[in-house]
């Protein structure tokens, strides 16, 4: 398992780190590239490289994490990228580039609302990864991941593909996973071919009457469930403002408390 860790300097940004080290550690020869992005710019009435100067830092900065984190978690193999560019272009491109198997990050610090719809690098990512992202609330302490709830709307699951990254997870985790579908208004249920995807796994099944908001309705649920992860299937829609438009994964993100693992269809 190969993953790359965006990172910023933040306590959030560690604790994600940290959060997939430990997930990461459970076995052997797994690997975690941890990416710092700078956006510095050299200002033509400035006779010093700025850029320069910056890197040379965050270089020495994260040669001192790895070397922490080699200390910490020895079954697992770190590396570190310093990358000139904005993250939220930078990282999608590269984990795509290298076949990083997911991304990991942080909300840092903020509601999950407010991370995808203001304009955040974890709102910029979902929008244009073609690699699953796992989003790690700011300082979740880590836990192993028993259960999992696999959220579908009406469309289904467009593919294999699109959830075999879930199915490596929980056969790595040794999790068991449920599929739940909000029933909002007259939405037909579950799409009947969604049963091929885990024939290996005979997950439980179940449609939750929509109480409230869909948000409202899977945070209760993951919480009486005693789910460890959500996780949702993220359909790309056109729109300029914003790609989460009238999406579950849009909703899904308001209240959770528990990471989210999104997966790109």
């Amino acid at each position: 398992m190969r993953v790359l860790c965006t990172f910023d300097f933040s306590e959030s940004s560690m604790s994600a780190v940290e959060w997939t080290a430990k997930w990461l550690s459970r076995t052997k020869g797994n690997e975690i590239e941890i990416i710092h992005c700078i956006t510095v710019r050299n200002r033509s009435d400035v006779f010093i490289d700025l850029a320069a100067i910056v890197r040379e830092q965050a270089e020495k900065d994260m040669d001192r994490l790895i070397r922490k984190m080699e200390e910490g978690y020895p079954d697992v193999v770190f590396s570190a990228s310093v990358i000139n560019g904005p993250a939220k272009r930078i990282v999608p491109a590269y984990a795509k580039e290298k076949n990083f198997d997911f991304i990991a990050m942080s909300t840092h610090g903020m509601s999950f609302v407010k991370d995808i719809t203001m304009g955040s690098v974890t709102q910029a990512i979902l929008k244009k990864s073609d690699v699953p992202v796992i989003v790690i609330p700011s300082e979740l302490a880590y836990h192993p991941t028993r259960r999992i709830l696999l959220a579908v709307d009406k469309e289904g699951i467009p593919s294999g593909d699109t959830v075999s990254p879930l199915i490596d997870y929980i056969k790595g985790n040794e999790s068991d996973f449920e599929i739940i579908h909000v029933q909002d208004e007259e939405e037909p249920g579950f799409n009947a071919e969604i049963d091929v995807y885990f024939n290996e796994f005979s997950p439980d099944f179940k449609t939750l009457e929509k109480s409230g908001s869909i948000s409202d309705t899977l945070s209760g649920y993951s919480e009486e469930s005693g789910a460890d992860m959500l996780c949702m299937i993220h359909r790309k829609r056109t729109g300029i403002d914003n790609i989460f438009h009238a999406s579950v994964v849009k909703s899904g993100l308001y209240h959770l408390n528990k990471p989210l693992m999104v997966l790109p269809a």
